[in-house]
């Protein structure tokens, strides 16, 4: 169960720095997206890397949402009720992180329903296409993630766990 929450987590993270990390000239869907990814482009040339961890949590849900709107077609609509739910999200995990001072083992109780209720309200927003094809993409997300964890756990974890094994078998 840990694991399910950790993974939720997790992927919502991912989309935050693939966010990040996409071109974003051709999200122009308004002016106003427009002039955001311009000065947002900006800010992560000037600032480098490590400003994104000091980013609002309404600098965050607007890269979620654009990104969404880029892979799911969202409309304007959609794109405010996608923005107001991620905001939503966002503000509850930063207050659950820091009650539990960033302890995410601990924290995972309280963060597993925040992540169920944002699913359940995605999908009243998404179209039944839409939907489908975020699930498709937050599986794609899980298992990238995975692979990278059986990656860096067989160049750093796996020996150790090796070496237990043998002063088991000892």
């Amino acid at each position: 169960m840990k694991k399910i929450a950790f993974i939720l987590a997790f992927s919502t993270g991912c989309v935050l720095h693939l966010a990040a990390q996409t071109p974003q000239g051709g999200n122009s869907n308004n002016n106003q997206q427009g002039q955001y990814n311009n000065n947002q482009q900006g800010q992560g040339q000037n600032n480098g890397q490590g400003q994104q961890n000091n980013k609002t949590p309404e600098d965050k849900a607007q890269k979620q949402t654009q990104e969404m709107t880029s892979q799911l077609g969202l409309s304007q609509t959609q794109q405010q009720q996608v923005y107001n739910l991620n905001l939503s999200k966002i503000n509850q995990t930063n207050a659950i992180k820091a009650k539990y001072n960033g302890d995410m083992q601990a924290a995972q109780p309280e963060l597993k329903p925040v992540h169920e209720q944002y699913k359940t309200n995605l999908n009243t927003i998404l179209t039944p296409d839409q939907a489908a094809k975020w699930e498709q993409i937050k599986q794609q997300e899980k298992q990238q993630h995975q692979q990278q964890q059986n990656q860096s756990g067989s160049n750093n974890n796996g020996g150790g766990y090796n070496q237990q094994q043998g002063q088991g078998q000892n």
